[in-house]
């Protein structure tokens, strides 16, 4: 039987230290900032996805809204610190007679300002099968959003970015209002076009927000998709994974390592074990 209560004994131990090492918090969009403390000093892995902007199917063409991506990174975070984090909401989908919303950018930023990770939203769909654009893989800049010109849509929006919103009549806002322009997506999406005639889709929202759908002028003018949000991370990336699936986005907080009383939670019910053994030994 002792094999039986030494195996069952490091079992129970490996139990408790490993589900006591994680703290594991996650966040859903709620169209709002969520806060979140961290109680323990040491590494932590966030991992986020922005929101997908919306598509259109305008006279029965369906274009697609462009894909956000899912970035993991570490970080060393002090007790005490706290995040502030808003999960980018979709742009909306369009039936008929204007571009579609870009997605809402992903944001956590610390209390005091400090942006660590955000992750950009996709482009708002055009009209007649000109999606919106994909958010990358890498990493961009913290910015506001690009200058558009004369032949963006005359009320899409761009993207709001970190240190300001996107221009025209529906841009996004920035950090850290964050709303989104016409029928952009909370997260600083950019709302699409519907001025009547180029129906182009806004930018989404991100570090750097996304310019609005380009105007197609030919056989009788066509609104393309907006461009994503850009990235941006304080620490390097572990993982970056385009997203295959369209929706609202959400961020994960995991504690990386055990923390110290954990340790000494394990090297105890070790220690414990052994004495027991080695009792049983002597009674024998």
């Amino acid at each position: 039987m002792k094999p039986l209560v030494v195996s069952c004994g490091l079992s129970v131990a490996f139990f408790i230290a490993t589900f006591s090492a994680r703290a594991d918090s996650s966040f859903a969009y709620n169209g709002a900032v969520q806060t979140y403390t961290i109680t323990q000093t040491g590494t932590y892995i966030i991992t986020a996805s922005g929101a997908s902007g919306g598509s259109d199917n305008l006279h029965g063409t369906f274009s697609a809204g462009g894909l956000s991506a899912t970035l993991s990174a570490e970080f060393l975070l002090s007790a005490g610190t706290i995040l502030d984090i808003a999960v980018g909401g979709s742009g909306s989908n369009t039936g008929n007679l204007y571009g579609a919303g870009g997605g809402g950018g992903t944001w956590i930023v610390t209390s005091d300002g400090t942006p660590l990770l955000i992750v950009g939203g996709g482009g708002g769909a055009g009209e007649n099968n000109r999606p919106g654009g994909n958010v990358a893989l890498t990493l961009g800049s913290l910015g506001s959003s690009p200058s558009a010109d004369a032949n963006n849509g005359n009320d899409a929006g761009n993207g709001g970015g970190f240190t300001g919103p996107g221009s025209n009549t529906y841009g996004g806002q920035g950090w850290p209002s964050l709303t989104g322009g016409g029928d952009g997506g909370y997260g600083g999406g950019g709302g699409g076009d519907d001025s009547g005639y180029y129906f182009t889709g806004g930018g989404g929202g991100g570090a750097t927000g996304g310019i609005s759908g380009h105007r197609y002028v030919i056989q009788g003018g066509f609104g393309n998709g907006g461009q994503p949000g850009q990235n941006y991370s304080a620490s390097y990336l572990i993982s970056a994974i385009q997203d295959s699936v369209v929706g609202d986005g959400f961020v994960d907080v995991a504690a990386a390592t055990p923390e110290p009383s954990n340790c000494f939670l394990l090297i105890s019910g070790i220690a414990g074990i052994f004495l027991i053994k080695r009792r049983k030994t002597q009674l024998r």
